[in-house]
């Protein structure tokens, strides 16, 4: 299932209200403007027939209109240059609604959407957004327009999604004892997005969890780790490693999954084996559900 933020574009006319504005430039030859406006209308639910084999299989979940706090947008003319940015509150009058005056020709909108506010180390070239020295990538959405503004009425329709992704660990073999704790490590996860369309750059950061090990749990078989969350790559692939720690901190087993692709809105889910061999060569089997918006699955 994939939920998302409707905008809609239209000609309307109205006069932008509590946005923090960038005129990067004014520019205009012919000296007319033309009235732009782009209305946030809340969350809807689209559903997706997907195909499952027994190698995969996906689920989607995603979080209510109400979590969206700040929205950012971004206008850039036909040579991706940036003409301007707005930084809009929620609570502010007509949120959700961001009006504009273009003169004739044909750009692109880009919209971020975000679930707290911006932090302090949050930085803006004008082309990328970049979390900086954040560790992880907040909940964060996005979605870009190309439209043409001219002598006739402008409407379209775009969906704001979700660039986040998770992962998920299940230990197919029994736990043994003398584990204390079983840590996900992910490496070449992103802090930064371009604007322009949507993709993750910039330095690479990680994200890891750490599940807690009980006598309870000994001897468990098909065992999920705590979720590893709050990562961004829709460009590359990432490395997983999978770390049980004795209580005095050594390692009683570790294993890495190389070239793990990441999907926007969707948990991917690797089920295997780690303390020992089930012979494959593979290692871990992976299977997506799309209800984080979606799972992934793969076997170790």
């Amino acid at each position: 299932m994939k939920k998302a933020l409707f905008i809609y574009f239209m000609l309307l006319g109205v006069t932008l209200l509590s946005c923090k504005k960038d005129n990067h430039t004014k520019t205009n030859p012919t000296g007319k403007f033309y009235p732009v406006s782009f209305s946030l209308s809340g969350f809807t639910s689209t559903i997706d027939p997907i195909n499952q084999n027994s190698k995969i299989k996906v689920n989607t979940v995603d979080p209510s209109a109400s979590t969206v706090v700040k929205l950012i947008y971004k206008l850039f003319d036909s040579n991706n240059s940036v003409k301007k940015t707005l930084i809009i509150n929620k609570g502010a009058p007509n949120f959700g609604t961001i009006t504009d005056s273009l003169a004739a020709g044909t750009y692109t909108a880009a919209f971020v959407g975000l679930t707290d506010t911006i932090p302090a180390d949050f930085g803006d070239t004008g082309l990328i957004f970049n979390y900086r020295t954040y560790a992880y990538f907040p909940e964060t959405f996005y979605s870009n327009v190309h439209f043409t503004v001219g002598n006739t009425p402008v409407q379209q329709n775009s969906v704001l999604k979700r660039l986040n992704s998770e992962v998920q660990v299940i230990i197919k073999d029994a736990i043994p004892s003398g584990v204390s704790r079983i840590n996900i490590t992910i490496i070449g996860a992103y802090q930064a997005c371009t604007y322009l369309d949507g993709k993750s750059t910039g330095s690479n950061t990680g994200g890891e969890s750490s599940t807690p090990i009980t006598n309870a749990n000994v001897g468990t078989t098909n065992f999920p780790l705590s979720p590893v969350t709050r990562l961004f790559n829709n460009t590359s692939t990432v490395n997983i490693l999978i770390d049980a720690i004795s209580p005095n901190g050594t390692d009683v087993a570790f294993k890495t999954i190389n070239n793990v692709t990441l999907q926007p809105n969707v948990r991917t889910i690797l089920t295997g084996n780690v303390f020992s061999n089930d012979g494959s060569t593979g290692g871990f089997a992976v299977t997506f559900d799309p209800n984080y918006s979606g799972n992934l699955s793969q076997s170790f």
